[in-house]
């Protein structure tokens, strides 16, 4: 049996849109990888096009144009695509179904109505045989790992990402992948699969689909989401249910809500500023929090000072209010970043980072206690708001290690000075000098007057090195102890 439910009445008339885009054939490669089988298909949807482009990829026919951890893409023209439920068998909670393309049809309805720049727009739902099939339109465009970021794409990407938060959808998989980077010098977010949606009482819908059934909580979807932004965003203030995962969550304490830029950051963010694909790192993520002082945070707190709360419930008013500040308080911290403020957001993405990776995530224990070590000497040497600052990124850092007690109690790794952003990013002058002397005419010399050069330039390293640590040598105060809570 074949059912769509494109026609729901609360996405009435959004297909009844007429493209006038023309006949392409597209190849379509078999298992064989033969060159000379192709299908046509009308760039216009039709659904007798999808539905014959289904049965052939289900009869594994068909190679797909991509494929994703829980579905494979295949394209019927230049224009439209569609998702098919193919989980990788490594996938420890596979989506067989196809449940995730039910509640991505949803989001990316919501996501319409919001801003249709936002991300690719649904055309179709299909239900056979107990699966769930999402035509979609392709996004044109090159992902961050293929192209360098523009500063007008990085400002987009704050605004939207903004826009995405106040509403409730979190993509929770803002990898390189899932960003495409636009010729507009815009991006466009794909693949909400895994997304996180904000309901009536303040919590999130859970990311993991696989256990429900969305034709039956269909209905539950526009029950509990269909509230004007501001009161759904309001009920994050009331709500009891604690958010999960600090690494994806709003670094404002006072914020109860996820974050896409949090998500974004170490997600895609840090591959990318150690890609060396930007010539001036420190210069392309210097203008990176200047973007979103501007065009996030100073967006959210015009945002937050509009919400209607009641003085009658001063918990919750305190809350907005503090909310308030604190978004000041990273707008004016970010607008003109110091090499302090740079190494602080630079360590902590790449900590969210470590503990994300399942290669490296034992080496977060170490890089955690260099960082707050570092950190608190920035505490001890500042005053006013830049205090407020390095207490907030400690208690945030703090609060994540002790949420995940296996990086506490298992075994850990160093995290090794090649590893480390900061150490490839910000050099001791002691080292760009002697870089810049091996790198220059002087020691194009014969090996043996190399060498002897080489020994003067350690021994006048080594000497810096010791001044350095006498003039600065200081008590170092202890880091927080890492509580593990019950």
């Amino acid at each position: 049996m074949v059912k769509s439910i494109s026609g729901y009445t609360h996405h009435s008339g959004i297909y009844q849109q007429k493209n006038n885009f023309k006949v392409s054939t597209i190849p379509i490669f078999t298992k064989n990888d033969t060159f000379n089988h192709s299908v046509s298909f009308k760039a216009q949807y039709e659904k007798s096009d999808a539905l014959r482009l289904i049965n052939q990829a289900q009869g594994n026919n068909l190679a797909p144009d991509g494929k994703g951890w829980q579905c494979a893409f295949f394209k019927m023209s230049d224009d439209i695509g569609i998702k098919i439920p193919s989980p990788y068998n490594a996938n420890p909670n596979p989506d067989h179904n196809g449940l995730n393309n039910i509640k991505e049809f949803y989001v990316l309805n919501k996501l319409q109505s919001i801003n249709p720049e936002l991300a690719p727009k649904p055309i179709d739902l299909i239900q056979q045989d107990n699966k769930n099939y999402l035509v979609i339109e392709t996004v044109k465009g090159i992902h961050p790992h293929g192209g360098n970021f523009t500063p007008e794409q990085i400002d987009n990407l704050m605004e939207k990402a903004f826009q995405m938060d106040i509403h409730g959808i979190v993509n929770n998989d803002l990898q390189n992948g899932n960003i495409f980077l636009q010729k507009d010098n815009t991006v466009k977010f794909i693949d909400f699969g895994s997304s996180n949606i904000l309901l009536n009482d303040g919590s999130y819908l859970s990311t993991d689909a696989a256990p429900l059934n969305y034709f039956d909580k269909y209905g539950f979807f526009h029950q509990n989401t269909n509230s004007p932004t501001e009161n759904k965003f309001l009920a994050t203030f009331y709500s009891e249910t604690p958010l999960y995962d600090m690494k994806n969550n709003s670094e404002n304490p006072y914020l109860k809500i996820k974050s896409n830029i949090s998500n974004f950051e170490h997600r895609s963010l840090y591959d990318y500023m150690t890609s060396e694909k930007e010539e001036d790192p420190i210069k392309f993520f210097t203008n990176y929090l200047k973007s979103k002082a501007k065009n996030y945070h100073a967006k959210m707190e015009t945002y937050l000072e509009g919400l209607n709360v009641s003085k009658e419930t001063p918990e919750q008013y305190h809350a907005v209010k503090e909310a308030i500040d604190t978004e000041k308080l990273f707008q004016e911290i970010f607008e003109n970043p110091d090499e302090k403020i740079l190494k602080t957001e630079l360590g902590k993405i790449q900590i969210k980072w470590l503990i994300n990776s399942q290669d490296s995530y034992m080496k977060a224990p170490s890089a955690y206690k260099d960082f707050i070590k570092q950190t608190q000497k920035y505490l001890e040497a500042s005053d006013f708001r830049h205090k407020e600052y390095f207490q907030n990124t400690i208690n945030y850092l703090t609060d994540m290690i002790n949420e995940i007690p296996h990086l506490k109690n298992g075994e850990t790794k160093p995290l090794l000075d090649s590893e480390n952003i900061l150490k490839k990013l910000f050099k001791s002058a002691t080292e760009t000098a002697l870089e810049e002397v091996k790198n220059s005419e002087i020691i194009k010399l014969k090996p043996r007057n190399k060498k002897i050069f080489y020994i003067l330039g350690s021994i006048t390293a080594a000497g810096t090195g010791v001044g350095s640590y006498m003039y600065n040598r200081k008590p170092v105060p202890k880091p927080p102890q890492i509580v593990i809570r019950a």
